[in-house]
């Protein structure tokens, strides 16, 4: 893979499974506990199977939290200045075991992946929003998330990826980062500007 193309950290990191395995894993997850995801975890599980979150093969855990939030840089050194987190609710948390896996469906029921859980632990949101944000003041809105939406328990762990979250508007303008790179490579093109909003559109 060319300079050009290459992704964050080195590698793609696609997470939907091949189709043989995708079957396989669908028959086996009938017995999962299921955890519906709100919008936002929804987009970061777009982000995670698409490889738009490469080197991410799913949820950080503890360690690549606390190194994410203090230094702004995975623990390999790898710079991510905003930790990638599955947030639960205490009554959902009591429900499952770190090694059980869990479906992860959306607003349909549609089973989007599943995650193997490695770590749970209760994050210090003020800590959190201080140092991810500078301020804890609720005025900014992603301190004002972090407060009043997000759930008081993380869970950590990779996915394996059934399909991705559907879409009913502008399936035309919607590229994977793999989809994107072979269109770079059609066209050779040499420089590529990227422009991102500052909200979420």
């Amino acid at each position: 893979m060319n300079q050009l193309i290459k992704p964050h950290g080195g590698k793609l990191c696609e997470l939907i499974l091949s189709q043989n395995q995708r079957n396989v894993l669908v028959k086996e997850s009938i017995k999962y506990t299921n955890l519906t995801l709100n919008e936002r975890q929804l987009c970061d599980i777009e982000m995670l199977l698409s490889g738009a979150f490469s080197p991410l093969e799913g949820f950080v855990n503890q360690n690549e939290y606390e190194s994410i939030i203090h230094n702004m840089h995975l623990p390999n050194g790898l710079l991510w200045p905003i930790p990638i987190t599955l947030d639960v609710s205490e009554k959902f948390s009591k429900l499952v075991e770190i090694g059980e896996k869990i479906v992860l469906r959306d607003h349909e029921g549609i089973a989007l992946a599943v995650l193997k859980i490695s770590e749970k632990w209760k994050p210090n949101k003020e800590n959190e929003a201080k140092l991810v944000y500078g301020t804890n003041n609720i005025a900014h809105p992603g301190v004002d998330y972090l407060y009043n939406y997000t759930n008081p328990i993380y869970l950590a762990g990779k996915i394996q990826g059934l399909e991705y979250p559907r879409h009913y508007d502008y399936q035309y303008l919607r590229y994977t980062p793999n989809d994107l790179r072979k269109i770079f490579i059609e066209k050779s093109w040499k420089n590529i500007i990227a422009f991102q909003t500052r909200n979420p559109m």
